[in-house]
């Protein structure tokens, strides 16, 4: 049983001394019990009593199932990295089959731990495999004003050697970008008017390369239709050309990076263009890849566990509590993910909350 192999790599901070309840069947019911579709400590408790017999089949329960107020207990006394890093080993054993090269790394907040009373949201720093949809990693941190740091300690603990990250404009700042190389990876990254210097030399060196004649210019273009619109992508790559200060600030950017999005609905068309800059030459059709697919992590991660698992609905009063059940579901996202029938995450859950065979499958033969 691969899961709770890593399950029981699981630590805590209660006495060990008159334990009714072994961490590792509490773990187990947990991820099984959001896997299921359960949402809060009641529904847990609820969902571990009416499936008691099922559980045993894999572990004793001798004392039976926690309440409510014991599960939260112990979930708060899980010690986060050790639950994090049964999450990585799992995803990594999975990953390493495949070597797929895309990691977007994203930042997403959890609100409910905000209307608990804390003075700001909880973050969410992933890396998120886009190709298989997997979570890779993740870091807690205390509102935006922290992430920066939060994805250069991401990066520092990650295997991503070979690997392409890509970041939104937030991390288009030199260390980050040193980091990412100093292991051996590289990165594509949105620049903004955060970057105001970087920014205009990349705007400036296509404006010079579309006054050229169309049949000059080479784009990979894509076009998807639907729902009454059409919307075009034309994605350009550029040698990166800074000059003077910009080349010695950043000496590590081989491309420029423009995605031109067209819109038609009706007769009325409208065009958005945003910048990118990499640290390696790509081809066009990788170009169009990374800037596509890195805003698949908010349709294939932070879509679903806010819509899906209502994780902005959760309101938890402790910081670690609200950590540890953030990786709860994350392992629940990769799990889930893994399970090839052509079903949707609802019909999973719902699936696996009322077939024990199912249910059997989706935890230990992904």
């Amino acid at each position: 049983m691969e899961l709770l192999h890593y399950l029981q790599n699981v630590k805590e901070t209660r006495s060990h001394i008159n334990q009714t309840y072994p961490l590792l069947e509490v773990t187990f019911l947990v991820v099984t019990a959001i896997a299921c579709g359960q949402k809060t400590w009641s529904d847990i408790q609820d969902f571990g009593e009416g499936n008691l017999e099922w559980l045993r089949l894999y572990l004793p329960y001798e004392a039976g199932v926690p309440t409510r107020h014991n599960i939260a207990k112990i979930v708060r006394a899980i010690v986060p990295d050790t639950l994090l890093g049964a999450l990585v080993d799992w995803a990594n054993v999975r990953r390493s089959t495949e070597g797929q090269p895309l990691i977007a790394v994203d930042g997403k907040d959890i609100r409910g731990v905000e209307r608990s009373g804390r003075a700001s949201p909880l973050s969410m720093v992933s890396a998120f495999d886009v190709e298989q949809g997997l979570v890779l990693y993740h870091r807690p941190c205390k509102g935006k004003g922290q992430e920066i740091q939060a994805v250069k300690d991401l990066i520092d603990c990650l295997d991503i050697k070979g690997c392409i990250l890509t970041m939104d404009a937030l991390h288009c700042q030199v260390e980050t970008l040193n980091t990412v190389q100093a292991r051996g990876a590289d990165a594509v990254v949105q620049v903004k008017q955060n970057q105001s210097l970087l920014f205009a030399a990349v705007d400036a060196a296509f404006q010079a390369y579309w006054e050229k004649p169309e049949a000059q210019q080479t784009s990979w273009n894509t076009c998807d239709k639907g729902h009454g619109r059409q919307d075009s992508r034309f994605v350009y790559e550029l040698p990166a050309t800074p000059e003077g200060e910009l080349k010695q600030k950043w000496p590590m950017i081989k491309s420029f990076l423009a995605v031109v999005r067209e819109r038609k609905i009706g007769n009325t068309i409208s065009h958005e263009t945003s910048y990118h800059i990499s640290t390696c030459e790509l081809s066009l059709e990788l170009a169009a890849r990374a800037t596509r697919q890195h805003w698949h992590t908010e349709n294939c991660q932070h879509w679903v566990l806010d819509v899906v698992f209502k994780e902005d609905e959760q309101t938890i009063y402790t910081s670690k509590s609200a950590v540890n059940m953030a990786c709860f579901r994350r392992f629940v996202l990769n799990l889930l993910r893994r399970d090839t029938r052509k079903l949707s995450m609802p019909r999973k859950m719902n699936k696996a909350a009322w077939d024990g065979k199912y249910r059997h499958d989706i935890l230990f033969t992904n």
